[in-house]
């Protein structure tokens, strides 16, 4: 009988064809890992970007059905009487973010229905965690990823599974776990402080404003204090009447897996909504009343998706002020053009009564309120490239060991082709004396992109300190996957080459579209060595073809959908703003 293993603590000999690994994970630990992810091969759990979008809806469906379930039982627990919403804002993230973990190792575990396999898992057991963040960083680890798989496999109980059971995990190990993101605790700190701050500034400017990339405290200040003084004789025009957020119904869909999550999943909450819930609480009051009960607005970045007391403080303020929430985008190609995008789209897209887009009105089938806005982040570059270096920059992104989100991006399976497609790049590129990579800024739980370089080109150089002072500066800048990045250097007038497979980073119609003109303009290529063929073709006038009509209007079509920037952002913020209170 095969072994089927679940992760690296499975202890197992990588040349024993008896030995199925279920993943690239299991090779994490390995010495001659490198070797090991390009000789194995593993199936996509997803075989199209159809079948993932459609997964993704059923995953906002059932979460939206859970977080109404659990609304009650939380009600109950602690003798409240909140409504859904206010709920709804604290647990959607938790309980969207597991229901895309557990789904995709449910589909991952299906793939082997049927077979005689060997299986080693803990028994059933209950892990506690701190809050979403803990828990999240846990089922990512070596320990969270066999205590995942053990749940299932006991619940599901495969028939031709011979199921032996190890020492039962121990609270050690998601302590351990946790130890290892204590940087994490000194950034919430950090965060706490700031939104203070921020509360004082609301009190003094008119409006509380949060989270929002690009806008500095003076930049808050100065667009309060604006939108104060043109609030006089403005009417709310029509196109800012509030529409539906109706969310998204439920439709059982996979029986098995709903079977599963409602037997495990509340007995999973983390303590900051259960035996820490009283001291949140306490707290998002004590802010509130800091807070100068003239604000109705809250205007909000990313902070509904990660910190908890963040979000007490939101559900707080929508709770006993019934205020507005108004989100602002906070991040590019994937917002509005991403096909797949369930996670924000029910943190953020359901709960905004309003939500500020780089450009684009709808997004898939998403409910959502959207508002085209100039990007601060993005405006605030405009001119701001001056001196040209002769350094050819080359960004390249993070690929996940383990799959954790059901949006539309590359999955764990490919992360061969889309190192060998970097690659390919590189070797096609005629000049590489100038040439610097800038690595994701983080490694954790992804392929390593800095050793795999280093193995390839001994004298490769790497972009690690003032990436945004080079970036500037650059001669040009090559991007290997959609991203904030190409927003930002577009928006600075640098001139800007596209590579990667279209299927890695699936993409709405509209987004398609737009895709097409940048294809055309030869500013997005589907292959590594295409664009260094283009690169090697234009190098000694990079600058006329930047400056070309066709790559100026298939980028400024781009920019209107997906990265508006404005001089005057600041006056048309103070505007809305003034429209809207």
């Amino acid at each position: 009988m095969k072994n089927l293993i679940l992760s690296s603590l499975n202890e197992f000999d990588v040349d024993d064809e008896n030995n199925i690994p279920l993943g690239p994970w299991c090779f994490r630990e390995s010495k001659e890992r490198e070797y090991l992810w390009e000789d194995k091969k593993f199936e996509k759990i997803f075989c199209n970007s159809q079948e993932l979008k459609s997964d993704g809806d059923y995953i906002i469906g059932f979460s939206n059905k859970l977080t109404k379930d659990y609304s009650k039982k939380l009600n109950q627990i602690h003798g409240r009487n909140y409504s859904d919403e206010y709920w709804s804002i604290l647990i959607t993230p938790w309980i969207i973010r597991s229901l895309e973990i557990f789904f995709i190792r449910y589909k991952t575990l299906t793939k082997f229905d049927g077979s005689n396999l060997s299986v080693s898992i803990y028994k059933k057991e209950k892990i506690r965690s701190k809050d979403s963040r803990d828990f999240f960083n846990f089922l990512l680890s070596e320990h969270g990823q066999l205590f995942s798989y053990s749940l299932l496999i006991n619940f599901l109980k495969p028939k031709k599974f011979k199921i032996k059971y190890l020492d039962e995990i121990s609270g050690k190990s998601i302590k351990e776990t946790n130890d290892k993101n204590k940087n994490h605790r000194v950034s919430d700190l950090r965060r706490e402080i700031k939104q203070v701050i921020n509360i004082i500034i609301a009190n003094f400017s008119g409006i509380f404003i949060d989270g929002i990339k690009g806008l500095t405290i003076l930049d808050s200040i100065q667009i309060g204090i604006r939108s104060k003084i043109q609030r006089k004789g403005y009417i709310k025009p029509e196109m800012f009447a509030e529409e539906s957020n109706n969310a998204m119904t439920f439709l059982s869909k996979y029986h098995e897996f709903e079977e599963f999550i409602e037997s495990i999943l509340f007995d999973l909450i983390p303590d900051s909504f259960t035996s820490k819930f009283n001291d949140h609480e306490s707290l998002a009051k004590f802010k509130l009343r800091l807070l100068s009960k003239k604000h109705n607005i809250f205007l909000i970045g990313a902070i509904l998706g990660g910190i908890e007391s963040q979000r007490f403080f939101v559900a707080q303020f929508k709770e006993e002020r019934s205020g507005k929430v108004i989100i602002s985008q906070h991040g590019g190609l994937s917002y509005g053009i991403a096909k797949a995008f369930p996670a924000m789209a029910a943190i953020e897209y359901q709960h905004a009564d309003y939500f500020l887009s780089w450009g684009w009105k709808t997004h898939s089938n998403y409910k959502v309120n959207a508002v085209p806005m100039p990007s601060p982040l993005l405006s605030k570059n405009i001119n701001k490239r001056r001196s040209k270096e002769d350094e050819i920059i080359l960004v390249g992104t993070q690929v996940r060991l383990t799959n954790d989100k059901l949006a539309s991006r590359i999955q764990s399976e490919e992360a061969q082709k889309y190192r060998i497609d970097k690659i390919n790049f590189i070797n096609a590129l005629d000049d590489k004396k100038d040439l610097v990579y800038r690595s994701y800024f983080s490694e954790v739980d992804s392929y390593p992109e800095r050793e795999f370089l280093k193995s390839k080109y001994r004298n490769i150089k790497f972009i690690d300190e003032k990436f945004d002072k080079r970036l500037m500066n650059a001669k040009c800048v090559i991007i290997d996957h959609p991203g904030t990045t190409f927003d930002i250097s577009i928006s600075a007038q640098i001139p800007t080459l596209l590579f990667w497979e279209k299927s890695h980073w699936p993409l709405t119609d509209e987004g398609y579209e737009v895709f097409k003109n940048l294809e055309k303009a030869k500013i997005y290529h589907q292959s590594g060595s295409d664009a260094a063929k283009f690169l090697n073709s234009i190098s000694g006038n990079i600058d006329d073809w930047w400056n070309s009509s066709e790559t100026k209007s298939s980028i400024d079509l781009y920019q209107s959908h997906y990265a508006m920037i404005s001089e005057s952002w600041k006056a048309e913020w103070s505007n809305l703003i003034s429209k809207l209170k």
